[in-house]
């Protein structure tokens, strides 16, 4: 439900960025706006005249919460946006598991030298008629490239992981509460990576 503005509670609850155009500069972007979705759902090849006619007009300032939230783990900074309506996360970063980039980068590697390298020379030197053989060799020689070119780029840019909204509904109830429970969504965030 919408409130009265209150300044001075406004910014006691969290930061506050003050509008920074003018007023008679966002009015008009929002009449030609109006305009366009007007013209847009009129569905009309050709239109000799439209009249759009604004009735009640009000114009008003909305704050809309949103939650930047900060965490520090291992020295290093993390951010999570919240919508402070509904409780979404809209954004999000949150360190990845060492382990399993180091895993992925090993058998990445180990099964693209295998496809790249293994496969293709036991096919040739197996193999009488050496053009189909060939062809597959050369196949599976970019194959295991490629999957040793995956591997890698995994575990390079696998620190961080970007969060766009989280992948289990509780998340979205547990932001909406009290401090206790913002800590059970930041442990439900480093289980999510």
């Amino acid at each position: 439900p919408l409130g009265p503005f209150d300044g001075d509670a406004l910014h006691s609850r969290g930061m506050v960025f003050e509008p920074v155009g003018s007023m008679s500069d966002a009015h008009t972007a929002a009449q030609s706006d109006f305009e366009q979705r007007v013209r847009s759902k009129a569905n009309l090849d050709r239109l000799a005249q439209l009249f759009v006619r604004f009735v009640r007009e009000r114009f008003g300032l909305v704050y809309y919460p949103l939650w930047v939230m900060r965490y520090l783990y291992r020295g290093r900074a993390f951010q999570v946006v919240v919508d402070g309506f509904d409780g979404k996360v809209l954004y999000g970063k949150a360190p990845g598991n060492t382990l399993y980039r180091a895993a992925v980068l090993v058998g990445g590697l180990a099964l693209g030298a295998l496809l790249a390298v293994d496969v293709p020379a036991l096919v040739i030197a197996s193999s009488s008629n050496s053009d189909n053989n060939f062809g597959f060799a050369i196949i599976m020689f970019l194959v295991g490239l490629s999957l040793m070119g995956l591997a890698y780029r995994k575990f390079r840019y696998g620190e961080q992981y970007e969060y766009g909204r989280p992948k289990k509904d509780e998340l979205s109830s547990l932001l909406s509460g009290n401090t206790e429970q913002l800590k059970q969504a930041f442990n439900l965030l480093k289980e999510l990576r």
